[in-house]
């Protein structure tokens, strides 16, 4: 791999249909290897996961994205690593309560072509 590609985005929450279709289209377009998605409101790792069988089952992910994620709430936080298969996850590491995901990857042609990424969702809170 020449060229990795890196995407990162605050979705916003992804719960509605529409969000999720519009969001594997767009990716379909912009085919980036790894996209970190923050405040994905997803409650749970399995939720998150059931988004991305979700969309394939209707078609939509045609980069074939895996995905690692740390749940948050219904409202707030959680953050997602999408993946292409030109990208192997040796493992992750998950701190702080939808904040903080750290993955590990290889590129798949070469073993020791080892880096990690991290997504982080840092909250904004207006101070009175």
């Amino acid at each position: 791999m020449a060229n990795l590609s890196i995407l990162t985005l605050n979705v916003q929450g992804l719960h509605s249909e529409i969000n999720l279709t519009t969001l594997f289209s767009w990716l379909d377009c912009v085919k980036a290897d790894i996209i970190y998605h923050q405040e994905t409101h997803s409650i749970s790792s399995d939720e998150f996961d059931s988004w991305v069988r979700l969309e394939t089952e209707y078609g939509n992910n045609l980069q074939n994205y895996s995905v690692v994620s740390l749940p948050g709430s219904h409202c707030s936080s959680a953050v997602a690593i999408l993946y292409k298969p030109s990208v192997k996850l040796v493992h992750s590491d998950i701190y702080d309560a939808g904040h903080l995901v750290i993955a590990h990857f290889s590129v798949s042609s070469s073993e020791s072509s080892c880096f990690q990424v991290a997504c982080v969702y840092g909250p904004y809170h207006k101070q009175p």
